[in-house]
């Protein structure tokens, strides 16, 4: 009987609690520490002198004799000298209220370490100095009372951000709405149409910078309106400005195999039939994309 109670007690037990899923799946912020931390920081004091030998003296007297006296007599900084040359605290960016910044100064300070260190002589912009650590600060984190508001803050944004996700998610989920994820990167890019892009070739300069330009064309645009149009004006240069026959006969033929519906498969069939010769095709206009006219001839002549 005590087995059967202990049994049944084992399946009436309450049950903990599964983990918050969204708690224990979240990230940790990364930046969390560098936000809510108190950066190391060094206090100091200087003598400022003129010359490195002053500077050697100095350093040497100090170790025996009334570091505050020797400021008082000895520094040219007249803002510091009747305070023993004190200079307050700076953090590794070495940004010295005194000096301004200077980071070489601030990390050979740190490296001295404890209190009582003296160091130099030390050369900067502002002469030569040598210095006496007053105390020194462990990086630490900030009182919680201080960073409470913004941890608030960032905590209601975050649930704010994380809300409009998952409604904008349902939303496109109900509308079967499905993301262009093309258009989007067009627009993005602010990319041209096809028909700029055509439009630009067609007023673009030399032969071969029209050949480049068609053939932007037919490269990010395949399929468009005018692709048919790009094609055979490439072969139409080829053949009428550049005089390379072999070239010409290649790009007509490729739009007799990626276009054999377009209305410009019929000029095709007889650029590649006739542009050996010297009559001219009387199918279209090329004003502007090549220097030939349009216009027929009757008395063809083979061309070389």
């Amino acid at each position: 009987m005590a087995g059967r109670g202990d049994e049944e007690g084992r399946r009436q037990a309450p049950r903990r609690p599964a983990p918050d899923r969204a708690v224990a799946s979240r990230p940790a912020d990364p930046d969390a520490h560098q936000r809510f931390r108190t950066p190391a920081s060094i206090t100091l004091s200087h003598i400022q002198l003129k010359s490195e030998a002053e500077g050697k003296r100095i350093k040497q007297w100090a170790k025996s004799q009334d570091w505050n006296k020797l400021a008082a007599k000895y520094s040219v900084d007249t803002l510091t000298k009747a305070h023993g040359g004190l200079l307050g605290p700076v953090t590794h960016e070495g940004v010295f209220g005194q000096l301004g910044r200077q980071p070489a100064l601030a990390e050979s300070a740190f490296a001295l370490g404890a209190a009582g260190k003296i160091g130099g002589p030390y050369k900067i912009d502002r002469g030569w100095h040598v210095i006496r650590v007053e105390s020194v600060t462990p990086e630490g984190l900030r009182a919680f009372d201080q960073v409470r508001g913004g941890i608030i803050r960032q905590l209601s944004s975050k649930r704010s951000q994380d809300f409009y996700n998952q409604k904008y998610a349902e939303t496109k989920a109900a509308l079967g709405v499905r993301t262009d994820s093309t258009a989007i990167e067009r627009f993005v890019m602010k990319k041209k149409s096809a028909r700029d892009l055509f439009n630009d070739a067609q007023s673009a300069g030399g032969a071969q910078e029209r050949l480049a330009a068609y053939g932007k064309v037919l490269e990010q645009y395949p399929d468009s309106d005018v692709s048919p149009q790009a094609q055979f004006m490439i072969g139409f240069i080829q053949s009428e400005e550049l005089k390379d026959y072999d070239a010409a006969d290649r790009s007509f033929k490729t739009l007799l195999a990626k276009y054999p519906k377009s209305e410009l498969a019929a000029s095709a069939k007889w650029m590649i039939e006739h542009m050996r010769s010297e009559t001219a095709p009387g199918f279209m206009n090329l004003e502007g994309d090549s220097s030939k006219t349009a216009g027929s001839t009757t008395s063809p002549t083979h061309k070389p």
